[in-house]
């Protein structure tokens, strides 16, 4: 990633991907931006169980779980709330760019996939349609002449 020469490392402040923006940042020379805007869904009431004790606690709400199906679970964020708070980590972000620079911003699976489709102006049911990215996949985003930002590439 800092082969990319970003000009900006922005990452969600949440352990596992402050480690990878430190390790990016530190290659390229920069200090990173932790936002909390970029962490992972809160899954409110399961928040920090693995799979296995969702499923034990709750078979059904294990399935949802599985189908990205989060908010029903009492106390999490919806969907909504993470597209806003993301997409709008990605507006400030693009927003201090020049022209021509590049930037990494360092987050987590599901986050990504919802915020990505509000950031790029697509459909809500959309982000039903991709995956979560995999543990150190990534997204190219490119901006068009227009202004408006396109998905280059996914899950790379």
């Amino acid at each position: 990633m800092a082969a990319l020469h970003p000009a900006q490392v922005w990452s969600s402040d949440l352990a596992r991907a402050r480690h990878t923006a430190d390790e990016v940042a530190k290659e390229a020379g920069l200090v990173p931006t932790y936002d909390e805007r970029l962490r992972e869904f809160h899954l409110g009431t399961y928040q920090g169980l693995t799979h296995a004790e969702i499923g034990a606690r709750d078979p059904d709400a294990l399935a949802r779980f599985r189908r990205g199906d989060w908010d029903g679970v009492p106390g999490a964020e919806t969907a909504h709330q993470v597209a806003e708070r993301y997409a709008a980590a990605l507006t400030d972000l693009v927003a201090v760019l020049a022209p021509g620079e590049t930037a990494v911003a360092v987050s987590h699976g599901a986050a990504t996939r919802t915020g990505l489709t509000r950031f790029l102006g697509w459909p809500p049911a959309v982000a039903r349609d991709l995956r979560g990215l995999d543990n150190c996949g990534r997204a190219l985003l490119e901006e068009r002449s227009t202004g408006e930002w396109a998905l280059a590439a996914y899950n790379l």
